[in-house]
């Protein structure tokens, strides 16, 4: 289904591009509004097609988001808190990234999030083969 691919792909990046020249003019803040604004309808345009050929409905998606969303909303209040610290602006862009990695990945580990533990076996792979290609 690699037409399918680039068709979602094109209309997606399309739409982004059509918001992004839309808000322009507007400043910042609009731009990312816009982008949001389309990333949103780019899940919706993905979901069809998910849903169409693999049965994957938009509950279903909706239910599996949800643990992201709420690690996502955890982790910025964090960060957000990191800013009252009054650090200088470098410092507490490195410290704010450092916390929100650090911040995220403690809660999917406590909550067991699946896509978590899926990239923790993909990492432990890669390490593995790694060490084995290394020994001579």
């Amino acid at each position: 289904k690699s037409g399918l691919t680039f068709k979602m792909s094109l209309i997606s990046k399309s739409l982004t591009l059509i918001c992004i020249s839309i808000c322009l003019k507007f400043g910042i803040y609009a731009i990312m509004l816009g982008t949001i604004i389309a990333s949103f309808f780019s899940v919706f345009i993905t979901q069809y097609y998910a849903n169409k050929y693999i049965a994957y409905s938009y509950k279903e998606l909706f239910f599996d988001m949800i643990p992201a969303f709420i690690g996502s909303i955890i982790m910025a209040g964090i960060v957000k808190l990191v800013s009252l610290l009054n650090f200088n602006a470098f410092v507490e862009v490195c410290v704010q990234v450092l916390v929100g990695i650090f911040v995220y990945v403690l809660y999917s580990w406590i909550f067991k999030i699946d896509s978590f533990k899926y990239l923790l076996s993909l990492v432990w792979k890669m390490k593995r083969h790694r060490n084995k290609s290394v020994k001579i």
